[in-house]
């Protein structure tokens, strides 16, 4: 076994490995037991913080019952797991599809994201979530739900005394962006502007007003941890990229550190939030909002 320092990809092998474990009904100790491995080994390898060779690979398998052309594709990625970037598709079609991404931010001990056109997925609604994807239109409709969930369902790392420390700058356009209708977007801001109260999550809005300063071209986030580099995470809507590399690094903290100087500042931000609720909650007439049809 080598240590070495994860990436998005051996996290993903890793989980799988530990999820095919799970199947077979065979706990840690057990398996690592028939291996010849100490209990220890087998828990790095399926957090994706060690790598094992292909024979001990092969065995591990063997030993879960996986058939020969199952071991292919497992070995296949095994020897891709220590590349420093993964892609994987940019829709929401399947839960499967934010599974690298949910396994990256488990361990987290830091997650600094820029939004340029939506809310962050960590801070989205389900009302909103379901809006968003439902006026896309790139997510098929029996597929909303279950992206839905797995949205949502990521939002369980947000807790008041645990877990990550978020800072997320929000543009100014993502407030302004009328998703799924008023009344979708005013429990949105106000689901923000709780969030905003929390000791371990602030919310700076990037405003309108610094023009080309906010213009980044797509969606960004760095992920770091207590024990190995961190992961720079970048989102399209025709791919996910997960990257280790320096220069992908320390581009990303150049990001936020202009970001940090732009953005308003922690409480005015909040207080912003609060006047586009307000505009939200403001009757219109005419208003074709289909909530209140």
């Amino acid at each position: 076994m080598t240590s070495t320092d994860s990436t998005a990809s051996s996290r993903e092998l890793g989980e799988e490995l530990r999820r095919l474990r799970d199947l077979t009904g065979l706990d840690g100790a057990l398996l690592a037991d028939r291996l010849g491995w100490h209990a220890t080994t087998l828990a790095q390898v399926e957090l994706g913080r060690a790598r094992i060779g292909e024979l001990d690979l092969l065995r591990l398998l063997v030993h879960c019952g996986l058939e020969r052309t199952a071991i292919d594709g497992f070995v296949a990625r095994h020897q891709s797991a220590v590349e420093p970037y993964l892609s994987r598709p940019g829709c929401d079609r399947l839960p499967e599809n934010l599974r690298a991404l949910t396994l990256a931010e488990a361990g987290a001990v830091a997650i600094t994201s820029f939004d340029l056109a939506t809310i962050p997925g960590l801070l989205q609604t389900e009302d909103y979530a379901r809006a968003l994807l439902d006026q896309l239109g790139l997510t098929a409709p029996d597929e909303i739900t279950p992206a839905v969930r797995a949205r949502i369902g990521r939002q369980a790392m947000l807790r008041p005394y645990s877990g990550p420390i978020c800072t997320f700058y929000i543009h100014e356009n993502a407030l302004r962006m009328r998703v799924g209708g008023d009344r979708v977007m005013e429990d949105q801001l106000l689901r923000l502007i709780f969030q905003a109260t929390s000791a371990r999550c602030v919310i700076r809005i990037v405003p309108a007003s610094v023009g080309g300063a906010g213009a980044l071209s797509a969606g960004c986030k760095l992920i770091e941890y207590p024990d190995t580099v961190p992961l720079v995470y970048t989102e399209t809507e025709m791919t996910r990229s997960f990257s280790t590399e320096p220069q992908a690094i320390a581009r990303s903290q150049l990001i936020f550190e202009r970001l940090a100087v732009f953005s308003v500042p922690r409480q005015e931000s909040r207080t912003l939030m609060m006047e586009y609720m307000a505009e939200y909650d403001r009757p219109r007439e005419g208003d074709d909002d289909p909530e209140l049809a």
